[in-house]
């Protein structure tokens, strides 16, 4: 029943040239009666683009790993379709499901870092963080964290973790600083909307690496939001960043988001001077203080019918 449903709804799917223009969606509704669809509100195919993928035993959404160990348990997630999780006192092995060509990547909780991983039969670089792109691992902020990320030559593999022991999940302690202000680790502690990239082509205001967020005709702003950093209630932060426009006539903005213990939002917080226009490297910020039910903060830059780079990003108590 299940592929009879399935085929179904791959005959349903709009061709090129219908007439409400949505090619390869399928109709909301569909009158039997008339033989047309009753209204042209169209349905994305990612129900049908995901059975298909699930029919080749193949992953379209983050599967669980789980497996026992000595001592503890190793769980975590992986964009891979996990076919078997053995865990030993001193090693992990996960064999993976995936694409051929496809890049995946997992975290796995649970275990210490291992001395050596090998992917495929192929040693796997150690990473000091989340590349860009190409394949490595590396440790997760949260202690006992271990992440991957991996190419599929073949559409099955073998990911070997050796020497990891179990060890008991601790959730990470907030650091109460912002970390990689300069981006001279590359987007590391920070999440990157579209339209915004770390660059090194000699246009930073201080060492090699500059955000860039490019929101030229963009509908919304290019952000970079930072990750989460503690801070002290009613304690007097310095907030100061390098700015500069390279083109548009809109304008920027280096915001401070205040959040509450369950990181809730509280308050923003700005000096307003996005509409300044720099062409050459200019200060932004100033001293704000936290709000009594401060527990965190993060800072957001963005850039709306603008280019800008940002740099040398600081967040500092105040005198």
């Amino acid at each position: 029943m299940a592929d009879l449903i399935l085929a179904s709804a791959e005959k349903q799917q709009k061709p090129e040239g219908a007439l409400c223009g949505h090619a390869g969606l399928y109709p909301d509704s569909y009158s039997l009666l008339t033989g047309s669809d009753s209204y042209e509100w169209c349905l994305a195919p990612t129900g049908i683009v995901g059975n298909l993928l699930g029919k080749m035993r193949l992953p379209f959404e983050p599967s669980i790993v789980s497996a026992p160990l000595p001592g503890g348990a190793l769980r975590g997630v992986a964009f891979a379709l996990p076919l078997e999780a053995a865990a030993r006192s001193g090693d992990v092995r996960l064999r993976l499901r995936q694409c051929a060509g496809a890049s995946a990547g997992g975290v796995l909780y649970g275990i210490t870092p291992p001395y050596s991983v090998t992917w495929q039969g192929r040693p796997l670089p150690r990473l000091e963080f989340a590349p860009a792109k190409g394949d490595g691992w590396w440790t997760g902020a949260v202690e006992g964290a271990v992440c991957f990320r991996v190419t599929f030559a073949q559409e099955e593999g073998d990911l070997l973790l050796d020497g990891c022991v179990a060890a008991p999940y601790r959730t990470a302690q907030l650091k109460a600083e912002l970390r990689n202000g300069g981006f001279e680790s590359g987007a590391e502690g920070w999440a990157l909307e579209p339209g915004a990239r770390v660059v090194a082509d000699g246009v930073a205001y201080e060492g090699r690496n500059a955000l860039l967020s490019d929101g030229l005709g963009a509908g919304t702003e290019a952000q970079a939001t930072s990750a989460r950093f503690g801070v002290k209630p009613s304690v007097r932060y310095r907030l100061s960043a390098m700015v500069r426009q390279l083109a548009g006539d809109g304008d920027y903005k280096v915001t401070l988001e205040w959040l509450d213990a369950a990181s809730r939002h509280i308050a923003y917080a700005n000096d307003w001077m996005g509409a300044d226009r720099p062409r050459d490297y200019a200060a932004h910020g100033g001293v704000f203080t936290a709000p009594d039910d401060a527990a965190s903060a993060i800072i957001i830059l963005g850039a709306r019918r603008a280019r800008c780079l940002f740099d040398a990003v600081t967040f500092t108590e105040a005198p």
